[in-house]
C-alpha cells in the first residue's frame, strides 16, 4: 500500500473533524485563501518503508501526520490549545483508519509542538505518529 492512502485516511477524517469547529484546511499544493482568524493547515511527514521479514513480504510503513493551527499573530494560544484537545479525542492513540482492508493505526496521542512566530501569524504544530502493517 502506500503513503498516500494513509494521507487521504487522515486528511479525510481530520475534515470531518474540522467542519464540526467551524475550521478551515490548508491542503498541500492546493489553492487556499484564509478566511477567518485560525484556520488548520495539514502535512503527512512519511518515514522510510522497513520490512520485517526476511522474504519482504511484511511492509511497515511509519510517520506523522501533521496539523498545524495557524492563527493570527498576537491572538494567544487559546485556539491551538481547544484543537489539540479535540483532535486528542477525534484520533485516540491506538485507533485505526480504514479503506477496505488496508489499516493505519495511530501511534501517539495528538501531542503539541512550540509556538512559531511569523509576521502576522502564529503557528502551533500538532503531530500525530501513525503506522501501518501489511503482509
Amino acid at each position: 500500500m502506500s503513503h498516500q492512502i494513509i494521507q487521504q485516511l487522515f486528511e479525510k477524517d481530520l475534515q470531518q473533524w474540522a467542519q464540526g469547529q467551524g475550521l478551515a484546511i490548508a491542503y498541500p499544493n492546493f489553492q487556499f485563501e484564509p478566511v477567518g482568524v485560525a484556520y488548520l493547515r495539514c502535512f503527512t511527514l512519511p518515514a522510510d518503508t522497513a520490512s520485517n521479514d526476511l522474504a519482504g513480504d511484511h511492509e511497515l510503513l511509519t510517520g506523522v501526520f501533521q496539523v498545524s493551527v495557524v492563527m493570527q499573530a498576537g491572538a494567544g494560544t487559546d485556539v491551538a490549545g481547544r484543537v489539540c484537545e479535540g483532535l486528542k479525542g477525534h484520533f485516540p492513540i491506538y485507533s485505526y483508519l480504514q479503506r477496505d482492508a488496508f489499516k493505519v493505526q495511530v501511534m501517539s496521542k495528538p501531542q503539541r509542538g512550540p509556538l512559531i512566530q511569523g509576521d502576522g501569524e502564529a503557528t502551533v504544530p500538532i503531530s500525530i505518529s501513525y503506522r501501518s502493517d501489511t503482509f
